[in-house]
């Protein structure tokens, strides 16, 4: 993390340089701790694996979700879906809902915390937007 800041320093008086940078223990490492190829490997299948994991349950979260959902809440769910979603996409953005947020708080700096809240735990796939499924499976 710290290496990270240093890079992204604004300042480039501050900010460290690229020969700094590769000296860094954490890029410039001992080969003894270097991680093997077949360890690589495995940890990238053991990644994939999981991932697919992720998948299915999403896919059990949003059956049990929709079927869960009386006719008039879902009803519901689509009116402010649709209240929010601005340009009628059928994908609420970061933008659609800090307008919205803007409107109910009449302040940009609470609508920005809230919209980024909901992004960060909607948006699980870090598309960029939230579609009423995810809506549906956040309830």
């Amino acid at each position: 993390m710290v290496l990270m800041k240093s890079m992204l320093e604004y300042d480039p008086d501050k900010r460290i340089s690229a020969s700094e940078a590769l000296k860094n223990a954490w890029i410039d490492r001992p080969e003894k701790d270097r991680i093997s190829f077949a360890d690589a490997k495995i940890s990238l299948k053991k990644l994939k694996n999981f991932k697919t994991q992720m998948v299915l349950q999403r896919a059990v979260l949003t059956y049990f979700a929709t079927v869960q959902l009386m006719p008039q809440e879902q009803k519901q769910l689509q009116e402010v879906f649709a209240s929010f979603d601005i340009d009628h996409d059928g994908k609420l953005t970061e933008e659609d809902l800090l307008k919205c947020y803007q409107k109910i708080y009449g302040s940009t700096g609470r609508a920005k915390i809230e919209a980024d809240l909901i992004m960060k735990h909607l948006d699980l796939k870090r598309k960029g937007y939230i579609n009423f499924t995810g809506l549906i499976i956040s309830k």
